[in-house]
């Protein structure tokens, strides 16, 4: 059975937070059996679109991204924040607004996948998708570590790390996937 844990942290403070995300980690089992030194690990933010405003509350601080990824260093892995906007969507404009260019600027490495390689991956028993249009680096990496936000959506209750996914799709299927089936599509992703 999967664990979901959840810390709630007040403020905007760089350290509460990441004290918050270790914390998480670890009632959720933590990340030591999973990532081991020498992997590539994609920390997968929700960026869906350019904000407002950092503080909108629509994506994933890059304060909470920045915390992940320095678990994942500390246990000898490359972490590589790498996500793809909604259809339509700036996925750099999101990273300015949010402040993902801070990151870069530390050396942490962030990459828009709508620049990166579209692939052909099958899916497995899929239900809206038995191809998928992915991303290279998508394939190329040992494990991925879905980082959302908990917000509502108009198809469903709330939205977290399995439609999160999406975001590792091409617009073509993103589109496809909301007219067919939101979360029968969000499960052909796993």
């Amino acid at each position: 059975m999967t664990k979901v844990s959840i810390v709630k942290v007040a403020g905007r403070d760089r350290d509460r937070i990441a004290v918050g995300v270790r914390r998480a980690v670890e009632m959720a089992g933590g990340l030591a059996d999973r990532i081991r030194p020498g992997m590539r690990v994609m920390i997968k933010p929700n960026l869906v679109a350019p904000p407002p405003s950092a503080e909108s509350g629509a994506c994933t601080s890059p304060l909470v991204c920045q915390a992940v990824a320095d678990v994942v260093r500390e246990l000898g892995a490359a972490p590589i924040i790498a996500e793809s906007s909604a259809r339509g969507a700036d996925t750099e404009a999101a990273y300015r607004i949010m402040g993902y260019d801070a990151l870069r600027g530390l050396g942490y490495e962030v990459v828009d996948l709508k620049s990166d390689k579209v692939v052909q991956v099958k899916a497995t028993n899929g239900r809206i998708l038995t191809e998928i249009a992915t991303f290279e680096l998508a394939t190329q990496v040992d494990a991925i570590i879905s980082v959302p936000v908990m917000k509502t959506h108009d198809q469903g209750q709330i939205t977290l790390a399995l439609k999160n996914l999406k975001g590792l799709v091409t617009d073509g299927d993103k589109r496809r996937i909301h007219l067919e089936g939101m979360f029968e599509g969000a499960t052909d992703l796993v």
